[in-house]
C-alpha cells in the first residue's frame, strides 16, 4: 500500500488595494474598479491539463498566434496556436458557485484587453450578469462592466477594437465604449427573449450591429441611428450566427439546415445537415463555413462558400456535442468539445490533425457502491439513465486502484420506492431526450418534473434514496433532490459538468460527472428539513483518477489524499471578488504539514479526524 499523505494548509494573507473608485460612470452602468480585499482561504484547484466543462467558445487573436477557449469549468485558456501548449489561464474556483461558467471570450483586436461574459458569479441580479474585463498580458483584472440583467451569453469587439457588443438572456443588446474606458452607449431591447449571439460589420462610418435571439428574430442595427435597419423571425429560436463580408449565417431552433442571408437578411439558400449545426464561422476571406454539431451524428464541417456551400470536408473526432470553433487561419481550423472536452486543430480542406490538447481524466459514466469501494466506469452511456459498464474499483481502505472482475454485487442508484418508480420522456422541442421526469404511483403518473435550459436541459440520471426521496442528476453541474410532489429540497452544487451517474450507501450519495470527478455527498440533513425550505450541499468529498490509475482524494477545506503520480494535478489558489477569480497560485509541496492517515472511508461516510 502505498504511503498515504494529508495536507492540511492554514495561510493568512492580506492584501489591500486602497482609494479605488469607479471609472467610465453614465446614465447605463459603470466600470468599477476592484477592491482587492476580499481574500479567501487558499481553496485546492484540481488541474487536469485541460477542460472539465462544456467548451462554450473559441477565438484566435488577430495575428493567430494564440488560442482562447472558455469553458463551463470556470476557467479560460489561452494555447499556443502551433503547439497547442497551455500559455496561461483565468479561473473562477470559488466552490460555492452554483454556475462558475463562462459562456463567450472577446480579445480586442490589440490584444490588449479580454473581455469574458456567462454566469461568473453566484447568482444573479447584482453581481451574476457582469462582464469581467482583464489585461490579456497580465491576466489581472481591470474591472467589471455593470448593467445586463441575467447572463452574458456573447461579446464581440468591433474590428478596429472602438466597441464591445454584448448579448445577454435578459434581451438586450447593449454597446461599450472601449475608448471611453467601456462608457456603455446604448442599449437595443427589441427581443423578446434571450440574446444569443451577436456579430459587428461596417457599411461607412456606421457600425451594424447583427443579433440572434431565442425569439426567433434577427436584428440588423444601427449604431448611429441607434435603431433597428431590418429584421426577420423564424420559427425556431435563433442560436448560433456567422458574419463574412457577404453573408449571414444562422441555426434555427432545432431545424438541421443552416440559412444563409445576405446582409439585408434577404434568405438566399438553407444548408440541409445531418446533425443540429452549432458553432458557425466562416473563414477570414469569406471563402469558407465551419459548422459544429448540436446532435449526432458527431461530425464538424467545412463548406465551400464559393461553389453553392457544398460540403468541402468533415472532422469526426469529437465525440459529443461540439459547439465552439474558429479559424486559426485560411486553412487550419480549432474545435472544442466531445465526451473528455477535446481542443483539436485540424485541416479545413482533408480533416487531418494537426494539433491536440487535452487533459488527464475521464467523463465518469458509471457509479456504484459496495462497502468502501466505488466502483465506475468511462464507457459512455447510449440513452438516459442507463446503466454503463463498471471498469474499475477504488478501494476506499486500502487506498488501491485495480479492475472490476464482477459488477453484480455493487450497487446503483434505484428508480423504485415502495409503489412509487420513476420514467422519463421527452418534451417536444427535446425529442428523444429525458427533459421530463415523472413520478408514477403504481404505474400512474402523478406529477413531473421538468429541466430546461437554465435548470439543467435533462434528467440524464436518477433514482430513490432510502427516504423516497427524488435524486437527479443534469447538464451542467444541476444536481437536485425533490420530493415526490416534485417540490425541490436541495440543490448539490460543486460539479461542473454534466451528472451522468449516482449511487447511494446509506445517506452518502455518490455522483459522477463529465468533469472527471466522482463526489460523495452527506444527505442525512435532509431528514430534518424545514417544509418550504431549499438547501444548498457542498460535497464532503471529491475523488479524480487519472488514466494511468493515479489518484486525488480531498475536501474543499484543503485536506487531501494522493498518489505518487496524482499530486501533481492539485495546487492552492487564493481568489479575490466575488467570483473567486484565482489570485495566486500556491505549490502544496511548498507548505504542507504531512500527517499519516489511516483510511477516509468509514462505513456510509468519510472518517472526521
Amino acid at each position: 500500500m502505498k504511503r498515504l499523505i494529508l495536507y492540511s494548509i492554514i495561510i493568512l494573507l492580506l492584501l489591500f488595494l486602497s482609494g479605488c473608485a469607479s471609472i467610465g460612470d453614465s446614465d447605463y452602468g459603470s466600470w468599477d474598479s476592484y477592491r482587492f480585499a476580499d481574500i479567501s482561504d487558499p481553496i485546492p484547484f484540481l488541474d487536469t491539463g485541460g477542460h472539465r466543462g462544456r467548451i462554450n467558445d473559441i477565438v484566435v487573436s488577430n495575428d493567430g498566434r494564440y488560442i482562447v477557449s472558455a469553458s463551463n469549468d470556470g476557467t479560460v485558456r489561452v494555447l499556443n496556436s502551433k503547439t497547442l501548449k497551455e500559455i496561461k489561464k483565468i479561473a473562477f474556483i470559488r466552490p460555492d458557485i452554483t454556475g462558475g461558467m463562462v459562456y463567450s471570450v472577446a480579445l480586442s483586436p490589440d490584444e490588449h484587453d479580454i473581455a469574458l461574459g456567462g454566469l461568473l458569479e453566484h447568482g444573479l441580479g447584482e453581481t451574476g450578469n457582469n462582464i469581467f474585463i482583464f489585461d490579456f498580458e497580465s491576466g489581472e483584472l481591470h474591472g467589471l462592466l455593470k448593467s445586463h440583467e441575467d447572463v452574458v451569453n456573447d461579446l464581440i469587439y468591433s474590428k478596429d477594437g472602438r466597441f464591445l457588443v454584448s448579448a445577454s438572456a435578459d434581451s438586450t443588446v447593449k454597446v461599450w465604449n472601449v475608448v471611453n474606458d467601456y462608457e456603455l452607449l446604448h442599449t437595443f431591447k427589441e427581443h423578446r427573449e434571450s440574446v444569443n449571439e451577436i456579430a459587428v460589420f461596417t457599411v461607412g462610418d456606421d457600425y451594424y450591429i447583427v443579433s440572434g435571439g431565442s425569439d426567433g428574430r434577427i436584428f440588423i442595427y444601427s449604431l448611429a441611428e441607434r435603431r433597428v435597419l431590418k429584421s426577420i423571425r423564424q420559427s425556431g429560436g435563433i442560436r448560433f450566427i456567422a458574419l463574412s463580408d457577404s453573408y449571414i449565417a444562422g441555426t434555427e431552433g432545432n431545424e438541421k439546415t443552416i440559412n444563409i442571408y445576405d446582409h439585408t437578411l434577404n434568405l438566399l439558400s438553407k444548408i440541409n445537415t445531418d446533425s443540429v449545426p452549432a458553432g458557425l464561422e466562416f473563414s477570414n476571406d469569406g471563402k469558407l463555413l465551419l459548422s459544429c454539431f448540436a446532435s449526432p451524428p458527431s461530425s464538424c464541417i467545412i463548406y465551400d462558400v464559393e461553389n453553392d456551400f457544398q460540403v468541402v470536408s468533415k472532422f469526426n473526432e469529437h465525440n459529443n456535442l461540439t459547439i465552439a470553433g474558429a479559424f486559426a487561419d485560411t486553412q487550419k481550423v480549432v474545435t472544442g468539445g466531445g465526451n473528455g472536452f477535446d481542443i483539436y486543430a485540424w485541416n479545413a480542406f482533408n480533416g487531418d490533425v494537426t494539433g491536440y490538447s487535452s487533459g488527464q481524466g475521464n467523463a465518469v459514466w458509471a457509479v456504484a457502491t459496495m462497502d468502501n469501494k466505488i466502483a465506475f466506469g468511462s464507457v459512455p452511456m447510449e440513452h438516459v439513465n442507463e446503466k454503463a459498464p463498471l471498469r474499475k474499483v477504488f478501494d476506499m481502505e486500502s487506498q488501491e486502484i485495480y479492475n472490476i472482475e464482477d459488477d453484480s454485487l455493487f450497487k446503483r442508484i434505484e428508480t423504485v420506492f415502495g409503489d412509487y418508480s420513476l420514467d422519463h420522456s421527452a418534451c417536444s422541442d427535446h425529442k428523444g431526450t429525458g427533459s421530463i421526469l415523472e413520478i408514477r404511483r403504481s404505474g400512474e403518473v402523478v406529477q413531473s418534473i421538468i429541466r430546461n435550459n437554465s435548470t439543467g436541459l435533462m434528467h440524464y440520471t436518477y433514482g430513490f434514496n432510502k427516504e423516497g426521496l427524488i435524486i437527479s442528476g443534469g447538464s451542467d453541474g444541476y444536481l437536485t433532490v425533490y420530493d415526490r410532489k416534485g417540490n425541490e429540497i436541495a440543490s448539490l452544487i460543486g460539479h461542473k459538468g454534466d451528472i451522468l451517474s449516482l449511487a447511494l450507501s446509506g445517506d452518502r450519495l455518490i455522483s459522477g460527472s463529465s468533469d472527471k470527478t466522482i463526489k460523495l455527498w452527506d444527505l442525512s440533513a435532509l431528514k430534518y428539513s424545514s417544509k418550504g425550505a431549499t438547501y444548498e450541499l457542498f460535497p464532503e468529498m471529491t475523488i479524480f483518477v487519472t488514466q494511468n490509475n493515479d489518484w486525488l482524494v480531498w475536501n474543499e477545506n484543503g485536506l487531501f489524499s494522493a498518489s505518487e503520480g496524482g499530486k501533481k494535478y492539485i495546487d492552492f489558489r487564493t481568489s479575490y471578488g466575488p467570483a473567486g477569480i484565482s489570485k495566486s497560485i500556491i505549490p502544496f509541496g511548498d507548505i504542507y504539514e504531512e500527517f499519516w492517515l489511516h483510511r477516509f472511508w468509514c462505513g456510509e461516510g468519510m472518517c472526521k479526524r
